[in-house]
């Protein structure tokens, strides 16, 4: 009997994961506030009852995609602060993961940040505990390798390392966004190397060639 229930939860695992693929490509191609939930369940080739099954309504279900991405960005970015030990290259990898996430995923990062602006005061409250939870999880990551680096005069000590933090994430949100929005020709090493320049000298860090 608990092998019949894991068989089913597993079925129902992967149509609700192929049920967001066909959402996301939807609301891409319509835009959040125009695709319908009938659109996006012929987009996924099943009936629209099939999607209330799964998702209440078309904001749970762009929740769900959100929560989809944000579980792999933060992963990622983890990730890529794992495989040093120097504090400020911890950040610098860290948000070199972020970048590279989305650059890989550009159409959905478009549709997410006109669907909900990153510049409202008000976007933590809307997203998701699930994606809360995993970015509060990442910002302490990031906040204690501020804190080493700030031990090791590698960045600025007249400020707290939580005013760091909020300089770093406004630079970052805005010049992702202009690149994701123009007809930025720049690659992605180009465009890190801007948003790192920009950061760096916000938080009174050493760039690579002056520490080496």
């Amino acid at each position: 009997m608990a092998k019949q229930g894991t068989l089913r939860q597993r079925l129902r695992d992967v149509t609700a994961e192929a049920m967001l693929e066909a959402a996301e490509r939807a609301m891409v191609k319509k835009g959040y506030d125009k695709a319908t939930m009938a659109q996006i369940a012929a987009e996924a080739g099943c009936a629209t009852g099939t999607f209330y099954l799964y998702f209440k309504n078309k904001e749970e279900l762009f929740e769900a995609i959100i929560a989809r991405h944000g579980k792999v960005l933060f992963e990622t970015a983890r990730a890529g602060m794992e495989t040093t030990d120097d504090p400020l290259e911890k950040v610098r990898r860290g948000a070199e993961g972020h970048l590279r996430y989305i650059h890989q995923h550009k159409p959905f990062f478009r549709l997410f940040l006109t669907a909900m602006p990153m510049r409202q005061r008000t976007l933590h409250a809307k997203l998701s505990p699930r994606v809360r939870q995993q970015h509060e999880d990442y910002s302490q990551l990031e906040l204690e390798a501020l804190r080493a680096a700030q031990k090791k005069g590698q960045v600025r000590r007249d400020l707290p390392v939580e005013l760091l933090q909020q300089f770093m994430d406004a630079v970052g949100i805005n010049i992702v966004e202009e690149f994701l929005f123009s007809n930025c020709k720049r690659s992605l090493d180009e465009q890190m190397e801007i948003i790192w320049g920009l950061i760096t000298g916000g938080i009174g860090a050493r760039s690579s060639h002056e520490r080496s």
